[in-house]
């Protein structure tokens, strides 16, 4: 009997450190042995069960982020919670600019969840997607670091005698940048080859087992429902009250959408597991 085809014994694939949406799909549907869509594949990095990178095709400009991603979390989170914080100041940026280029991971933080919306609905010709006022762009690289997306503001006159008397060095000052909301022209949404062969790993090992083990990204999806709720119930929003679960999910959805796991559907599926646990209705 022929063996089923997997990723690991493509020998072209294992070439390539990065594949686009449509070759995405069209692998996981020869390994799963179903059809698998490009919008599935962005519904997997919607639901964080898949990395979804940029590859920047030509250079741009990124600010560098002295914090983890847990850390970003955090400033971001504060930034929103007290509007009289300017959101570039709630986070810790490097003194200068970086160019970058090449393939960076998409972080679910900012405009993040949005670029993956908008794509979804784009290529499904969904309704169009309103701005949410979410702010940046946020990126991981293959050694960790973590940058923002940057644009430059119009060069004045003194900006560009500045830069021909002293070089382009003096022009790469965070002042003269700022967030970027939206991505490049030239940028393509693309899957690295290891992430595709993490989630193949993961599906491998619960299928092997019978069980369900919580992995990392579904750990901290439960962490942080227990932090929001935890926030209500004896933080900052405990004199808030509700009448209902479906009140209370959009309130934890809308107040803490910058956390990973906190989307209404993530919610509803994550309580309904709740309940029948302490209903002992769970094996």
């Amino acid at each position: 009997m022929r063996n089923k085809p997997t990723i690991k014994n493509d020998k072209l694939f294992k070439l390539k450190q990065w594949v686009t949406i449509p070759e995405a799909a069209r692998y996981l549907s020869i390994i799963w042995g179903e059809n698998v869509s490009e919008a599935d594949v962005l519904m997997f990095a919607a639901d964080d069960r898949l990395a979804l990178s940029i590859n920047f095709v030509n250079c741009t400009v990124a600010l560098q982020i002295m914090s983890t991603v847990s850390e970003l979390e955090a400033d971001i989170r504060a930034a929103r919670n007290r509007p009289h914080i300017y959101f570039d100041k709630a986070i810790k940026f490097k003194d200068k600019v970086d160019i970058i280029e090449g393939v960076w991971d998409l972080l679910l933080l900012g405009r993040g969840p949005g670029i993956i919306k908008k794509s979804f609905h784009k290529l499904t010709n969904g309704p169009i997607v309103k701005d949410d006022y979410s702010t940046g762009i946020f990126l991981k690289g293959k050694n960790k670091q973590i940058v923002a997306l940057q644009e430059n503001r119009p060069m004045t006159l003194n900006d560009l005698n500045k830069t021909i008397k002293e070089g382009m060095d003096s022009y790469r000052d965070p002042p003269d940048y700022c967030l970027s909301d939206e991505l490049p022209d030239d940028s393509i949404l693309v899957i690295r080859t290891d992430a595709l062969m993490d989630l193949q790993k993961h599906l491998s090992q619960r299928t092997l087992s019978g069980a369900k083990p919580i992995d990392n990204r579904e750990e901290r999806t439960y962490l942080n429902i227990i932090g929001a709720l935890l926030e209500i119930v004896t933080g900052t929003f405990k004199e808030n009250t509700f009448t209902s679960e479906t009140q209370l999910r959009e309130f934890i959805s809308e107040k803490f959408d910058d956390l990973r796991g906190v989307r209404p559907r993530t919610l509803a599926d994550k309580f309904a597991l709740a309940k029948k646990a302490l209903n002992g209705e769970l094996d």
